[in-house]
Order: structure tokens, then C-alpha cells, then sequence
């Protein structure tokens, strides 16, 4: 079973409204949308108990469509299985309490002020999100875990040497918010500065310190408490083949499945079943074979 690592210091809850302005303290009663484009504090205050989730209220401010993925894409794939191993994980692992795993939803700070994480996790959803179907720093919190999938175009600012913003850099702004594991994943081997297949950060004494794997090239996630490990590759429809990224089941000390090893498994299942009873016929009440 993998060797279990002490949960790090939590990172320090941050105000994710703009500075003061007209007098006024937006870190207390004002609603996050009060906001508007133009940067100037709005009038409404609101009690924060009594206000919907931001996405519900002000939804054209917090739009929920991105540029979609090609579907037969690396990165889709990559993302899909990422995401299906880490809601395996946490529903394994939270014993019903509510979590929640997302794939390529927007995830706000203030309207038109967003990223979009490939994969990320609330290990616990602090409030009920009623029917938003994006996130907001006020309301929902940082998440706990994300995982950028390395493309052409965002590899420098998913690893933290993005010029010119901050939002270009994906690194400084989840340690930021208060992620407390940051990883990066290179399926295709798209970053210029070719570092590695795979990497990660855990907040550390006020920053982030990179995650070294252990001595069988398992990377420790104190968030989801098990370990990354990198897999055979993986081929898609049209024949390429990546290294898939999966997550060790501590209960059984193999993987967690794909959606299509899940299937593969109940047909199989099945076959030695109906063999069985072919054999021995059905079981009883009691557990006992009868013909």
C-alpha cells in the first residue's frame, strides 16, 4: 500500500475583492458581482449569508462556455481520464460527503477575471452551489488540487515563465488563491524547455516546493492522499499513443480504471459469471450452489 505523507500547512485565506476605494471595505459585505467591468465599486451590499452563489445570480457576467476541445485530441483524452481518476479517488475516499471534480470549467475572481483549469477538485464543497455550473473564489474557495495539461500555446504559462500578467502565469496564480497542489502534465511532449513528463508543487512555508517522487517513481498527493504514477501508454483512435498519467487505488494497490477499463471489466465479469452458472449452476439464498 502506498506510504501515506502528513497533510501540509494550509494556505492562508485570501480576500479575492479589489482594494478598498470610496471608503468602502469590500472584504465584508459587498457582493463579489458589485464589481462592475470598469473596476469601480458598486453600491450594493448585501448580507453574505443571504446572497445566491455569484454564477446564479449575475450569469452573463459569469458566463460558463469555453472554446471546446477537439475531441479526438490528446489533451481531451488526457483530461477525460484525469478527471474520471481523481472523482474515483475522492468518492472512494469521502464517504459521501460532497466533493466535486470539474474538467475545463471557467473559474472566476471577478466578471471577465477567470482561468480555466483542465482538471481541478474540491476535496469538500464548503457551501451549497445551487445550480451554478462555474466557480467563484468568493463564494466556493480555491480548489484544493489542479492539473494543467501542457498544449502549444499555454506551456510557458502553465509552468510558471509567462511574461507580462500575472493571469500568464498559471503557477503564481494558483499559489496565489491558495491551491495546495498545483501539477503539470506533458501527454505529448509540448513544453519547449523540456523538463519533464510530469511535475508538482505543494504549498510550503508561504510558497510552493516542487514534489520529488519517491523511490519507485510514484509522485505523493497529500490532497488526495495516494500517489501519481505513469502508466503504459495509452492509444487513441487514429493510433497515437501518449503515456497515461493514472492514480494508485490504495484499497487494491492497483489503478484506478478508465471508463472504458470499468466496461471491459463487467463484460468480463459477466462471461465468467454466465460460465459459472453453466457449470454449477445458480446460487442459492444461503451462498450454496444449486442445479
Amino acid at each position: 500500500m502506498p506510504t501515506q505523507t502528513a497533510q501540509p500547512m494550509a494556505p492562508p485565506a485570501r480576500s479575492f475583492l479589489p482594494p478598498a476605494k470610496n471608503g468602502v471595505d469590500p472584504g465584508t459585505a459587498l457582493h463579489p458581482c458589485a464589481v462592475p467591468d470598469d473596476g469601480q465599486l458598486g453600491q450594493e451590499a448585501v448580507a453574505p449569508e443571504t446572497v445566491l452563489h455569484p454564477c446564479v445570480a449575475y450569469p452573463d457576467l459569469y458566463p460558463d462556455e469555453t472554446p471546446p476541445l477537439s475531441a479526438g485530441s490528446i489533451h481531451a483524452y488526457a483530461g477525460m481520464f484525469l478527471h474520471d481518476f481523481v472523482a474515483s479517488c475522492l468518492q472512494d475516499r469521502n464517504a459521501g460527503e460532497p466533493f466535486a471534480v470539474e474538467f475545463d470549467v471557467p473559474l472566476y475572481r471577478a466578471p471577465r477575471d477567470f482561468v480555466v483549469p483542465d482538471v481541478y477538485a474540491y476535496t469538500r464543497l464548503r457551501q451549497p452551489r445551487g445550480s451554478a455550473s462555474t466557480y467563484h473564489l468568493k463564494h466556493d474557495g480555491a480548489p484544493d488540487l489542479v492539473v494543467e495539461i501542457i498544449s502549444p500555446s499555454t506551456w510557458d504559462k502553465d509552468v510558471g515563465l509567462g511574461r507580462h500578467t500575472q493571469l500568464r502565469d498559471k503557477k503564481a496564480f494558483y499559489r496565489d488563491i491558495g491551491v495546495t497542489e498545483y501539477w503539470i502534465y506533458d501527454p505529448e511532449g509540448m513544453r519547449k524547455d523540456k523538463v519533464c513528463l510530469f511535475e508538482g508543487f505543494r504549498w510550503t512555508d508561504r510558497d510552493y516546493q516542487r514534489i520529488e517522487p519517491d523511490a519507485s517513481g510514484r509522485w505523493p498527493s497529500t490532497v488526495l492522499q495516494t500517489h501519481w504514477t505513469v502508466g503504459p501508454p495509452y492509444t487513441v483512435l487514429d493510433g497515437r499513443q501518449f503515456p497515461l498519467l493514472r492514480l494508485l487505488d490504495p484499497a487494491t494497490n492497483g489503478w484506478y480504471l478508465t471508463s472504458e477499463e470499468r466496461k471491459a471489466l463487467i463484460v468480463e465479469q459477466a462471461a465468467l459469471l454466465a460460465q459459472y452458472r453453466q457449470r454449477f449452476g445458480s446460487l442459492d439464498v444461503e451462498g450454496l450452489p444449486r442445479r
